[in-house]
């Protein structure tokens, strides 16, 4: 099993949702048999063959917001966009770290850290928008979609654009957290931040607030 025990509950929780929503129950004439068989083809749809084959990031995410799709009866648009296009919940959770995280920590050693995000973003991506050159680049313009350039003559594969400013304002946070000469746990108590998270929590549907790894390279 890939996944962990509370993601394996919040499944069948949301798989009995989904089974009540769609009329697959013993009050509607399904046997426990032909209840397990939709089952087993709702997994297969994402290429999986039994639940402890789902992986407990991408897999999970893209699961749960199929399912909140059943039980809402294909009315969670934001869902279904996320279900067609996983990089949707990647550029969210990217966006919450930064956010909730990564600037308030900013916040310790600069006095505006919303505006030292923003020159970085406008120094890495001003050249994407020449349509607007003078607007203000904002979170909401970057995306999790790999960029790609040529380098050396030949066409490569990078980071996206909000993975690029992620990993690039968590190295410029912990410069100047060394020069300060404070632990990771000195800075996160100093940011506000109360607890330091140890161990990555599972990815979560679209329309809920996210819950994000907490780790110092990157964030």
């Amino acid at each position: 099993m890939l996944l962990s025990k509370e993601q394996v509950n919040r499944f069948f929780f949301m798989w009995g949702q989904a089974c009540r929503t769609q009329g697959w129950t013993a009050g509607k004439g399904f046997s426990a048999v032909q209840i397990n068989v939709k089952r087993k083809e709702f997994l297969a749809r994402f290429g999986f063959s039994s639940l402890t084959l789902v992986t407990k990031k991408d897999g999970f995410t893209k699961v749960k917001n199929e399912l909140i799709i059943l039980i809402s009866n294909n009315t969670n648009i934001k869902a279904a966009q996320e279900a067609e296009d996983p990089l949707l919940n990647k550029a969210r959770n990217f966006r919450w770290v930064i956010r909730n995280e990564i600037l308030p920590c900013l916040g310790v050693y600069e006095d505006n850290p919303l505006g030292y995000m923003r020159k970085v973003m406008a120094d890495k991506n001003r050249w994407w928008k020449l349509d607007r050159p003078e607007s203000e680049i904002t979170l909401e313009d970057l995306d999790a979609k790999p960029t790609t350039r040529f380098k050396d003559g030949e066409l490569q594969e990078f980071p996206s654009t909000l993975e690029q400013l992620m990993m690039t304002l968590n190295a410029r946070v912990h410069d100047k957290r060394r020069e300060a000469g404070h632990s990771i746990r000195d800075m996160k108590a100093l940011a506000g931040l109360a607890t330091v998270r140890t161990a990555e929590p599972e990815p979560v549907p679209a329309g809920h607030r996210e819950e994000v790894p907490d780790e110092n390279v990157p964030f």
